[in-house]
Parts: C-alpha cells; structure tokens; sequence
C-alpha cells in the first residue's frame, strides 16, 4: 500500500528550487557580484564564505529538485545545506554585520552628500541651514535603525534554516525517507 506522500516536502521542495533560481539570476544580473566586490578575498575563511554563497543556490536548486522527486538523498542534501548554513550564519553574524553596516553607512553618506548638494543649489543659504539639519536627523535616524534591520534580517535567515531542519528531521518525514523511496512514488 502506497503512503501519501507529506504536501511539505513538495512546498519546501519547490521553495528551494524557487529561491535557488532567484540567487542565480542574481548572479547572472550581477546584483550579488556586487556584494562579494566589497569582501576582500584574502584569508581562506572570507574565500570559504564567498564559494559557499556561490554554490549553495545552486546546490539548494538540486535538492529542491530532487525532494520533488522523493529521493532521500535530496533530504540529505538538504540537512547538509541548512546545517551548514546555520552554523556559517551563527559563527558569522557578528562579522556580516559590520561589514553590511559599514557598506550601507557608506551608501548611506554618499546619499546623504548627494541629497546636500541638491539643498545646496534649490534653496537660498538662509533656508539651507535647516534643510541640512533636517537631513542629517534622517540619516541618524536610519543609521540606528540597522541594528535592528540587521537584526530581523538575521533573524529570518535563521528561521528559515529552522523551519527546514525542524521539519525534515520530523520523525514522518524521516519515516518517509527512509522506508525507501520507491514504496512512496519516487525512484
């Protein structure tokens, strides 16, 4: 008697291989490219961090796949991924953090002398004071707001991997994997 198979490993399935194709069109567009310019690639842990979010969509995108089809090896694959990223997010996020903060600040001052500058030549030097004033209390508002963005962000990196490892390490998930992948449609 076949068993049906759980609709969550379909969902979670199709959700790798959703953002696995995301990242790589990231990739091919450039957009994460730009992120890694700013990283020096010096010492072999920056180089590990670099190769690893270089591949793991692309291993994230063969895992999502092969869950679709039932494989066990996929859920392997997938405990590895989420493990693995997990631990790199944890051990990580002090350094990320301070990287992404300085990046941002750095955008962030280059807009803040742009938006001056436009100040500077709309209104009269008597109204420009003020202006400027009223800009820099924006930018300090937001400035102390990235702990907390970067906080949340974390945090759903975090959730993420979670709702992954909690929900493949189910003892009917593995149950299904493990009373053998043909009993329940897959080959």
């Amino acid at each position: 008697m076949k068993k049906k198979k759980p609709i969550g490993i379909n969902i979670l399935g199709w959700l790798l291989v959703i953002s696995g194709i995301i990242m790589i069109l990231r990739f091919i567009n450039g957009t994460q490219i730009k992120v890694f310019k700013n990283i020096e690639v010096v010492n072999f842990k920056n180089m590990f961090y670099y190769w690893w979010n270089s591949l793991s969509p692309i291993v994230g995108l063969i895992a999502g796949i092969a869950l679709i089809k039932s494989k066990k090896w996929g859920r392997n694959l997938v405990l590895i991924l989420f493990v693995t990223s997990t631990i790199l997010v944890v051990a990580n996020m002090k350094n990320r953090f301070i990287e992404t903060k300085q990046s941002i600040l750095a955008s962030e001052q280059a807009d803040f002398e742009q938006r001056k500058s436009e100040i500077e030549k709309k209104y009269k030097p008597d109204q420009q004071e003020e202006s400027i004033e009223q800009l820099k209390q924006i930018y300090q508002k937001r400035e102390r707001m990235l702990p907390v963005i970067g906080g949340v962000l974390f945090g759903m990196i975090l959730l993420w991997n979670m709702v992954f490892l909690v929900y493949f390490f189910r003892p009917k998930i593995r149950r299904y994997f493990e009373e053998g992948e043909k009993q329940f449609g897959g080959t």
